[in-house]
């Protein structure tokens, strides 16, 4: 078998390349952003000299499409009968919720 590599077969190949080094420096940059972004950067968020209690429950059924059900709790343990919002929280709420992949409404 004859095969001509022509210089419309190298233009493709060059094309293809380009494309694939774009997709991996693309790929590494995100990768790099979401490495730098952990809960403990959420943490830094908070109010100081406040205890809280940082809860996350998942209920996840993986039976043909996921299904799931998210639950994040904060509570301020100086008061933990109060079902609002900590005062102060709401950075920390905001990271937390992006870095989770939640959507946060503030109810």
């Amino acid at each position: 078998m004859n095969y001509k590599f022509t210089s419309k077969h190298a233009i493709v190949c060059a094309a293809a390349a380009l494309l694939l080094s774009v997709a991996t420096l693309s790929s590494a940059e995100q990768k790099s952003n979401n490495s730098d972004r952990t809960l403990f950067n959420c943490l830094e968020k908070l109010p100081e000299n406040v205890k809280y209690k940082f809860t996350v429950d998942a209920d996840v059924e993986n039976s043909g499409s996921t299904k799931g059900n998210i639950s994040v709790s904060l509570i301020d343990v100086d008061q933990p009968d109060n079902h609002e919002i900590p005062e102060g929280s709401e950075e920390f709420i905001q990271c937390a919720s992006e870095l989770l992949g939640i959507n946060f409404n503030g109810e």
